[in-house]
């Protein structure tokens, strides 16, 4: 399977990175698109409809950038993609 994890690296996103480095242990794709400014949401939007993943991990470690990831979800949606979204972090756990 294609996943596409999706969050801050402002410096570095440990939680994408181990979450990444199990999934390609286990024999799966795994690719961190950036998103760390609220206004990258299209750019991140358009990376992860062009890798064409199965399916998509939102990582929401900030309450502030809450919206912004609910608004790139719905961008997905809108665009077609049909697989599941899951959201993880400190937030939304």
């Amino acid at each position: 399977m294609r996943f596409a994890l999706v969050g801050p690296n402002l410096e570095e996103n440990l939680s994408l990175g181990y979450l990444a480095a199990a999934l390609r242990a286990a024999g799966h794709e795994a690719t961190l698109v950036p998103f760390a400014w609220d206004r990258d949401r299209p750019r991140a939007c358009r990376a992860i409809l062009a890798l064409r993943p199965h399916a998509v991990g939102l990582s929401m470690t900030f309450q502030v950038r809450g919206r912004s990831f609910l608004e790139l979800a719905a961008d997905l949606r809108a665009a077609g993609f049909a697989g599941p979204v899951v959201a993880g972090g400190h937030w939304a756990s």
